[in-house]
Protein backbone atom coordinates (compact mmCIF):
# COMPACT_ATOMS: atom_id res chain seq x y z
CA UNK A 1 0.00 0.00 0.00
CA UNK A 2 1.20 3.40 -0.91
CA UNK A 3 0.92 5.77 1.26
CA UNK A 4 3.19 8.65 -0.19
CA UNK A 5 0.15 10.54 -2.35
CA UNK A 6 -2.44 10.61 0.85
CA UNK A 7 0.67 12.54 2.58
CA UNK A 8 1.03 15.11 -0.02
CA UNK A 9 -2.14 15.92 0.63
CA UNK A 10 -3.03 16.61 4.09
CA UNK A 11 -1.00 18.39 6.87
CA UNK A 12 0.07 17.57 10.74
CA UNK A 13 -3.10 15.71 12.21
CA UNK A 14 -4.86 15.56 9.44
CA UNK A 15 -2.70 13.61 7.59
CA UNK A 16 -2.48 11.33 10.48
CA UNK A 17 -6.29 10.72 10.56
CA UNK A 18 -6.38 10.50 7.26
CA UNK A 19 -3.90 8.04 7.22
CA UNK A 20 -5.69 5.82 10.13
CA UNK A 21 -8.76 6.27 7.97
CA UNK A 22 -7.21 5.04 5.12
CA UNK A 23 -5.79 1.89 6.66
CA UNK A 24 -8.88 0.83 8.41
CA UNK A 25 -10.87 1.06 5.24
CA UNK A 26 -8.51 -1.10 3.48
CA UNK A 27 -8.83 -3.41 6.47
CA UNK A 28 -5.02 -3.58 7.34
CA UNK A 29 -5.10 -5.51 10.84
CA UNK A 30 -2.66 -3.89 13.24
CA UNK A 31 -0.34 -4.40 14.62
CA UNK A 32 0.90 -3.52 10.97
CA UNK A 33 4.44 -3.78 9.56
CA UNK A 34 7.42 -2.01 10.03
CA UNK A 35 7.22 0.29 6.30
CA UNK A 36 3.68 1.01 7.49
CA UNK A 37 4.51 2.04 10.73
CA UNK A 38 7.58 3.93 9.49
CA UNK A 39 5.50 5.57 7.12
CA UNK A 40 2.85 6.27 10.17
CA UNK A 41 5.83 8.57 11.51
CA UNK A 42 7.35 10.23 8.52
CA UNK A 43 4.32 11.03 6.53
CA UNK A 44 6.72 10.04 3.67
CA UNK A 45 5.43 7.08 2.41
CA UNK A 46 6.78 3.48 3.11
CA UNK A 47 10.32 3.09 2.84
CA UNK A 48 12.66 0.39 2.84
CA UNK A 49 14.92 1.46 5.26
CA UNK A 50 12.56 2.65 8.07
CA UNK A 51 14.50 2.60 11.27
CA UNK A 52 17.39 4.97 12.86
CA UNK A 53 20.51 4.01 11.95
CA UNK A 54 22.36 6.34 14.68
CA UNK A 55 22.49 6.42 18.83
CA UNK A 56 20.48 9.19 19.95
CA UNK A 57 22.34 11.09 21.79
CA UNK A 58 21.73 13.28 25.07
CA UNK A 59 18.19 12.33 25.95
CA UNK A 60 19.02 11.09 28.96
CA UNK A 61 17.88 7.66 29.30
CA UNK A 62 19.27 4.92 27.45
CA UNK A 63 17.85 3.38 24.04
CA UNK A 64 18.56 -0.02 22.20
CA UNK A 65 21.67 0.79 19.81
CA UNK A 66 20.41 0.59 16.07
CA UNK A 67 22.02 -2.71 15.15
CA UNK A 68 18.95 -4.39 17.76
CA UNK A 69 16.21 -2.10 17.13
CA UNK A 70 14.62 -4.76 13.47
CA UNK A 71 14.84 -7.67 15.82
CA UNK A 72 12.90 -5.38 19.05
CA UNK A 73 10.19 -4.05 17.00
CA UNK A 74 9.56 -7.10 15.23
CA UNK A 75 9.21 -8.90 18.64
CA UNK A 76 7.29 -6.13 19.67
CA UNK A 77 4.55 -6.27 16.65
CA UNK A 78 4.66 -10.34 17.19
CA UNK A 79 3.79 -10.18 20.82
CA UNK A 80 0.29 -7.25 19.88
CA UNK A 81 -0.55 -9.89 17.29
CA UNK A 82 -0.57 -12.92 19.63
CA UNK A 83 -2.65 -10.65 21.97
CA UNK A 84 -5.02 -9.89 19.40
CA UNK A 85 -6.04 -13.63 19.34
CA UNK A 86 -6.86 -12.89 23.08
CA UNK A 87 -8.15 -9.74 23.24
CA UNK A 88 -11.70 -10.77 24.66
CA UNK A 89 -11.91 -8.76 27.26
CA UNK A 90 -13.52 -5.39 28.09
CA UNK A 91 -10.89 -2.55 27.85
CA UNK A 92 -8.44 -5.28 26.69
CA UNK A 93 -8.22 -3.03 23.67
CA UNK A 94 -6.50 -0.34 25.81
CA UNK A 95 -4.36 -2.18 27.17
CA UNK A 96 -3.08 -3.31 23.37
CA UNK A 97 -2.93 0.25 22.98
CA UNK A 98 -0.96 0.58 26.24
CA UNK A 99 1.72 -2.28 25.21
CA UNK A 100 2.16 -0.57 21.71
CA UNK A 101 2.87 2.40 23.26
CA UNK A 102 5.22 1.30 25.84
CA UNK A 103 6.93 -0.56 23.49
CA UNK A 104 7.70 2.41 20.69
CA UNK A 105 8.46 4.80 23.67
CA UNK A 106 10.93 2.61 25.17
CA UNK A 107 12.67 1.08 21.83
CA UNK A 108 12.61 4.47 20.21
CA UNK A 109 13.16 3.02 16.81
CA UNK A 110 12.96 6.42 15.03
CA UNK A 111 15.32 9.05 15.61
CA UNK A 112 12.48 11.48 16.60
CA UNK A 113 8.94 11.52 16.90
CA UNK A 114 8.65 8.19 18.91
CA UNK A 115 6.11 9.10 21.22
CA UNK A 116 4.01 10.64 18.64
CA UNK A 117 4.34 7.59 16.37
CA UNK A 118 3.64 6.01 19.74
CA UNK A 119 0.35 7.51 20.63
CA UNK A 120 -0.94 7.22 16.94
CA UNK A 121 -0.04 3.46 16.95
CA UNK A 122 -2.24 3.05 19.40
CA UNK A 123 -5.12 5.21 18.20
CA UNK A 124 -4.97 2.41 15.11
CA UNK A 125 -5.79 -0.39 17.64
CA UNK A 126 -8.51 0.92 19.11
CA UNK A 127 -9.94 1.67 16.33
CA UNK A 128 -9.62 -1.62 15.34
CA UNK A 129 -11.13 -3.22 18.19
CA UNK A 130 -13.63 -0.97 18.60
CA UNK A 131 -14.81 -1.02 14.77
CA UNK A 132 -14.19 2.98 14.47
CA UNK A 133 -13.56 3.89 11.01
CA UNK A 134 -12.38 7.59 12.64
CA UNK A 135 -9.78 7.63 14.98
CA UNK A 136 -11.20 8.05 18.90
CA UNK A 137 -8.11 9.13 20.79
CA UNK A 138 -8.75 13.02 21.59
CA UNK A 139 -5.20 13.95 23.03
CA UNK A 140 -4.68 18.13 24.84
CA UNK A 141 -1.51 19.48 26.34
CA UNK A 142 -2.64 17.85 29.55
CA UNK A 143 -2.63 14.14 28.14
CA UNK A 144 0.74 15.00 26.39
CA UNK A 145 1.86 15.75 29.99
CA UNK A 146 0.20 13.02 30.87
CA UNK A 147 1.57 10.51 28.64
CA UNK A 148 5.42 11.19 29.62
CA UNK A 149 4.74 9.44 32.84
CA UNK A 150 2.47 6.79 32.36
CA UNK A 151 5.84 4.20 32.23
CA UNK A 152 8.08 5.61 34.54
CA UNK A 153 7.52 2.58 36.83
CA UNK A 154 8.47 0.19 33.56
CA UNK A 155 11.98 1.92 33.14
CA UNK A 156 14.21 0.22 32.08
CA UNK A 157 17.80 0.11 33.81
CA UNK A 158 20.05 3.01 34.16
CA UNK A 159 23.74 2.16 33.05
CA UNK A 160 26.54 4.75 33.37
CA UNK A 161 28.27 3.38 30.03
CA UNK A 162 26.38 4.30 27.39
CA UNK A 163 27.27 0.94 25.30
CA UNK A 164 26.03 -1.45 28.41
CA UNK A 165 23.04 1.27 28.62
CA UNK A 166 21.92 -0.11 25.39
CA UNK A 167 22.14 -3.79 26.02
CA UNK A 168 20.35 -3.22 29.54
CA UNK A 169 17.39 -1.70 27.89
CA UNK A 170 17.42 -4.08 24.87
CA UNK A 171 17.62 -7.00 27.78
CA UNK A 172 14.83 -5.40 29.38
CA UNK A 173 12.51 -5.36 26.33
CA UNK A 174 12.76 -8.69 25.77
CA UNK A 175 12.37 -10.08 28.86
CA UNK A 176 9.03 -8.26 29.44
CA UNK A 177 7.99 -8.70 25.86
CA UNK A 178 8.23 -12.73 26.74
CA UNK A 179 5.81 -12.16 29.30
CA UNK A 180 3.77 -9.54 28.08
CA UNK A 181 0.72 -11.70 27.02
CA UNK A 182 -2.93 -10.43 28.07
CA UNK A 183 -3.23 -12.34 31.47
CA UNK A 184 0.15 -10.27 32.34
CA UNK A 185 -1.40 -6.91 31.04
CA UNK A 186 -4.62 -7.26 32.67
CA UNK A 187 -2.60 -8.14 36.00
CA UNK A 188 -0.15 -5.41 35.77
CA UNK A 189 -0.94 -2.29 37.71
CA UNK A 190 0.82 -0.20 35.17
CA UNK A 191 -0.44 -1.11 32.21
CA UNK A 192 -4.15 -1.02 33.72
CA UNK A 193 -3.41 2.63 35.03
CA UNK A 194 -2.33 2.63 31.20
CA UNK A 195 -5.55 1.92 29.87
CA UNK A 196 -7.48 3.50 32.12
CA UNK A 197 -5.98 7.01 30.68
CA UNK A 198 -6.20 5.79 27.30
CA UNK A 199 -10.25 4.81 28.27
CA UNK A 200 -9.80 8.82 29.51
CA UNK A 201 -9.31 9.87 26.04
CA UNK A 202 -11.81 8.44 24.14
CA UNK A 203 -14.62 9.57 26.71
CA UNK A 204 -17.78 9.87 25.33
CA UNK A 205 -17.24 7.22 22.64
Amino acid sequence: MDLSKLYTQHKTLDVTHALLTRLYQAQTPPPLVIPQLAALHTGMGETDKPLRTQPLPNIGVPVPAPVDLEKLVGLLLGRLFDNLHDANQPNDDYLLAALATYGLTTIRPFEDGNGRTALDFAQYFIMWQRKSPTPLLITTAQSHREFARLFVDLAPPSEVQPEAGCVAVRNHVVALLDRANMPYLRSHSTFRQAATWFAGLTAGH
